[in-house]
Parts: C-alpha cells; structure tokens; sequence
C-alpha cells in the first residue's frame, strides 16, 4: 500500500514532535478524466507554533522519482511544513525491475495521470490539456 499503513508521530532528540503522512488527493483533470496524486506531507507540532505562521518545502518530482518521506522528514526536523509529491501519479511503492522495464518504477494511484517517456508530447496541445499545466 502506498505510504505504508498510516501516517506516524515521532520525537526527535530534542523532545520536539512532527506528524508525517502519506496523502493521496484529486488532481487536475487530464482529457476529460478525474486523476489522483501521491504525496508525503509532513508538520512540526510544537505547541510554541500552533498558531503561528510557519516556513514551508515543496518538491515536486517526475522523471522516474517519486514522493519521498525521508526528504519530508528532513525539512520538518528543521522546523519546516514540508510536502514531497509525485506529479505523474505514481506512488512510493517500488515495483520490481521486467525485462520489458529494467528501471525502477513505481506502482500508480487509482487515477494516475500519464506517464511521461522523455519528456510530455502533449506541449502543442490547448494548455487546459497539457498535463503540467
């Protein structure tokens, strides 16, 4: 299952506590069909915060990557929100190298939008149908 079974607290060892979790949300829809993304998320909970405006991380990842937790934690240890998405709707769980596909890849969401093979063909096309639009 993608993300694993739920999201997790953890205490680092300065007694400070983050919430890391995986998130999958509807995306932008691609010719006409709803499309899902995959996503870790991941918040500072000290309570000096709460009601404060914190720093924010963002990475966005294609190009045979994914989401990844560990980059979320590494930013949220610093006292960041952080969130790590996987644009072409694949997933962090791995998917074991075929002949026809010796790479890595990752399994999809329910409704992934398209994978890209070198780059997205779709540049010519009106910008409501380019799928990084």
């Amino acid at each position: 299952k993608a993300g694993g079974d739920k999201s997790y607290h953890f205490l680092d060892k300065n007694g400070r506590t983050f919430l890391i979790q995986p998130l999958v949300y509807e995306a932008m829809p691609y010719k006409g069909r709803s499309t899902t993304v995959f996503a870790w998320i991941g918040l500072p909970l000290e309570e000096d915060k709460r009601e404060q405006k914190i720093p924010a991380m963002v990475l966005l990842h294609g190009s045979g990557g994914t989401a990844f937790k560990e980059w979320v934690e590494l930013w949220v240890k610093r006292g960041y929100a952080a969130i790590s998405i996987a644009v072409e709707g694949q997933t962090d769980e791995p998917l074991a190298p075929t002949k026809e596909n010796p790479t890595l890849s990752y399994a999809s969401t329910s409704q992934p939008g398209p994978r890209r093979q070198g780059v997205y063909g779709d540049w010519r096309e009106a910008i409501e149908d380019q799928w990084m639009f």
